[in-house]
């Protein structure tokens, strides 16, 4: 038997996060064609642009409702309104015409799991999961992973808690710095009163958002706490202070255990909280300390490189290795003069026009004025972006 965790009582800002994932992953898919040609089409403008928005898609899929980029794009506009029923019924009736169509059976999965259905969203999720098993790429597929993560969702919400560990390890596995499938795995571990095993993936999950998160700092606290590991459980606690805003608390707490032995994780923390204070001279100093510490630290040198004089000595060894990798980048990646064949003469940095014995006989000289037609990379912000708005 199914027990559902209620979403009627979940954050907002959680509720936000399982909404973007699988809208960007839609942005990426039909619903980007779909929307696009029903924007280029209807022009859209004035108060409630999502309720004109969806009309407009109603139409288009009344007109031709056979059309499984016009009803993704339906689909799409519902989940991210947040109208699960009416999302659901659209991603299943794409479902009725194309029964293998992944992104449908991602939309609706989502859409059935953010209602409360879990029992109708993990067979949506399983299927496409079966579906592509086997398939090239799959491993590096958005669509698959994301299958995966919810599939640990389902799991540790209905007491099945290994089952849970080893979806999001699949999940993992296919997208190491999906933040969110390491920060759930941590905190199923910890449910499971395994601490030890909790700490990396919570770690993980604040690698790119140090600073913007305040739930895994709560989850490693309580894993430092149960470990009894005091001084990591109060850098813990000021990092939960920092997440929140309160960076002078934040510094309070961390300089209780900002001895001549504190930890890379307590000086970047302060670094942080002095930046954000304003008071750069502080944060440069922490930063130079939390970089000699340690010297691959990417928040350290990132924070000596915003803070640091373009003269200070401490940015040398920073600078040679940046040349350093672009060295290695250009000897994998030569420039496009080394690419040309010989006798090709050098592309002008001026715009000059190109020597017409460079090109093969018979290629037009192009003019210097001339250049390509500007392409639309992504959909109007205003419309289906606004998916994409809500991706994370």
């Amino acid at each position: 038997m199914f027990r559902v965790a209620s979403l009627g009582s979940m954050p907002d800002q959680k509720l936000d996060r399982l909404v973007r994932r699988v809208a960007f992953l839609l942005v990426l898919g039909t619903v980007a064609f779909g929307a696009f040609y029903m924007l280029d089409r209807h022009p859209m403008a004035g108060p409630s642009l999502i309720d004109r928005q969806i009309a407009r898609a109603e139409d288009e899929v009344r007109t031709a409702p056979d059309n499984i980029p016009a009803r993704m794009a339906l689909a799409g506009l519902y989940l991210s309104s947040e109208r699960w029923d009416p999302a659901a019924d659209q991603f299943g009736q794409i479902l009725t015409i194309q029964a293998d169509h992944k992104m449908a059976l991602l939309g609706r999965g989502t859409a059935l799991y953010l209602k409360g259905d879990l029992a109708g969203a993990e067979p949506m999720y399983q299927q496409l999961v079966d579906t592509m098993k086997g398939a090239e790429f799959t491993m590096v597929d958005p669509s698959v992973q994301e299958a995966h993560y919810y599939l640990g969702l389902i799991a540790a919400q209905t007491d099945r808690p290994d089952r849970a560990i080893s979806e999001y390890q699949t999940a993992l596995q296919m997208e190491p710095t999906d933040a969110d499938a390491s920060y759930q795995l941590g905190m199923t571990y910890l449910q499971q009163s395994r601490p030890g095993d909790a700490i990396e993936p919570l770690r993980a999950s604040t690698l790119f958002v140090p600073l913007e998160w305040t739930d895994p700092y709560i989850g490693l606290q309580d894993a430092y706490t149960r470990l009894d590991m005091p001084r990591d459980a109060t850098w813990a606690a000021g990092m939960i202070a920092l997440t929140k805003g309160e960076y002078a608390d934040g510094r309070d707490i961390l300089l209780t255990v900002a001895g001549d032995d504190a930890s890379i994780d307590v000086l970047t923390g302060l670094g942080y909280a002095t930046e954000a204070m304003g008071d750069t001279a502080t944060a440069l100093e922490w930063w130079k300390k939390a970089l000699a510490r340690d010297p691959d630290s990417f928040s350290a040198q990132q924070g000596v490189g915003r803070l640091a004089e373009p003269d200070d000595p401490i940015l040398a060894p920073l600078k040679a290795a940046d040349e350093a990798a672009q060295d290695a980048a250009d000897a994998v990646d030569p420039g496009i003069d080394q690419l040309l064949p010989a006798g090709h003469g050098a592309i002008p940095a001026d715009g000059a026009a190109v020597d017409d014995q460079a090109l093969p006989a018979g290629h037009p000289t192009p003019a210097p004025s001339e250049a390509p037609e500007a392409r639309p990379d992504q959909v109007d912000t205003n419309g289906t972006a606004s998916l994409a708005g809500a991706a994370r």
